[in-house]
């Protein structure tokens, strides 16, 4: 192994142990909780993408994505996949 790709495994080892896996995995669990704040926010950036498409303007269409809750579900799926957990990938999904 060259002496930059040695550095560069040290220093993402180094970083891997910095990160809090417990923490990562319970904020994970957190964000995909279904709640009335969750469904509410779902259905809102429903209609303003809905909005999106009948006036044709993608700048409305990409501000109701970013208004969707949708990103925790994603990336508990990921990690799910990640570290092979099917609980918390059956509760992504």
């Amino acid at each position: 192994m060259s002496i930059r790709a040695s550095q560069l495994y040290t220093r993402y080892k180094n970083f891997l142990k910095q990160i809090d896996h417990i923490e990562v995995y319970k904020e994970l669990e957190d964000a995909q909780r279904i709640d009335i704040s969750y469904v509410a926010l779902v259905i809102i950036s429903a209609h303003i993408a809905t909005l999106g498409l009948f006036i044709n303007s993608p700048a409305v269409i990409i501000g109701a994505m970013i208004i969707s809750p949708l990103m925790g579900p994603i990336m508990a799926g990921g990690l799910s996949f990640a570290i092979s957990n099917k609980y918390l990938g059956w509760k992504a999904f």
